[in-house]
């Protein structure tokens, strides 16, 4: 009896001190209902943006490596860096930007097709490949996953990087000189089109993951470390080619390389595809299709596997 006592008047001075607790917190302005818990925390019904903003304003502010000395990316576009509504909206910028890439490097394909230099056009070829390849599976997934179609609003904006006097002479009359005089520039360039993808994308990343998208903030964050390789290795190639001064000859010389180098990218590039089409349509059959493949794909009684 004492005990049970003791219990009653413990539990009686638990419910007194929690009622006390919730008029405190009544009074201060607070919401609560039900028995108050010190260790846990009270939710707040509107979340601060503050931090959201700050991230925003630092990309809008051109923010640019050292080695561009703070100049402006001519890439950039302040209104991409704006403060998204939805998850669509921000896959039609990504879209846009992956096919004003992929016009960015048949261009360059042009430009150094022009020059002769077959290594640099293998080069953006591969890379004009793989960004269709991107911007078709991004375009892709926004269908299949969010059920609607992306318009194209790409423009052609500071493209234009071949001058137009040379559409009025052949290969044969464009002298060395001007051959060296454009190659520097044209990897400049092409540096900071990288740079401003990788900057875009992950602001959209940013921007995915503050509205809780998770899924599309790991698709666009693929996207992400694809550029960063990038990016590594023509930084790479761009080191070279400034620790001999551009020399002709030198560059001359690296084409062959350069172009076996991405003869065989272009093959794994194909052959990666024709594998993960392969694995789509594996993936598909286990999980859907009629019912004599059903009946094929049925699965051991002993493993649990599809047979």
């Amino acid at each position: 009896m004492e005990d049970r006592e003791r219990m009653n008047e413990h539990d009686a001075r638990m419910e007194q001190m929690n009622r006390e607790r919730m008029s405190e917190i009544r009074a201060a302005g607070g919401q609560g209902s039900g028995t108050y818990r010190g260790s846990v925390p009270m939710m707040r019904e509107t979340m601060p943006t503050v931090y959201g903003d700050e991230f925003r304003q630092m990309y809008r502010d051109n923010r640019y490596d050292r080695a561009n000395k703070m100049e402006r990316n001519i890439y950039k576009k302040d209104k991409n860096y704006k403060k998204y509504k939805s998850e669509d909206e921000v896959f039609e910028c990504i879209i846009d930007h992956l096919t004003k890439g992929v016009k960015f490097h048949d261009k360059m394909m042009d430009l150094y097709g022009f020059l002769g230099l077959e290594g640099f056009k293998k080069m953006h070829e591969y890379h004009y490949y793989d960004e269709t390849m991107n911007r078709r599976k991004a375009k892709c997934y926004v269908l299949e996953h969010m059920n609607f179609l992306v318009s194209d609003n790409s423009d052609e904006e500071n493209l234009n990087f071949i001058p137009q006097s040379w559409y009025d002479y052949t290969r044969h009359e464009i002298s060395s000189d001007a051959r060296r005089q454009y190659i520097e520039p044209s990897f400049m360039g092409y540096k900071q089109w990288e740079e401003e993808t990788k900057e875009l994308l992950s602001y959209c990343a940013n921007e995915l993951m503050s509205m809780g998208k998770m899924s599309s903030f790991n698709e666009v964050m693929s996207m992400v470390d694809d550029v960063e390789e990038e990016l590594k290795h023509l930084e790479e190639l761009i080191l070279k080619l400034q620790s001999v001064d551009f020399d002709a000859k030198h560059i001359t010389d690296m084409q062959d390389s350069i172009c076996k180098e991405y003869e065989e990218k272009l093959e794994e590039c194909f052959e990666k595809k024709i594998e993960e089409d392969k694995k789509k349509k594996r993936y598909k059959m286990m999980y859907g299709g009629d019912d004599e493949r059903a009946y094929a794909r049925r699965r051991s009684s002993r493993t649990g596997r599809y047979i």
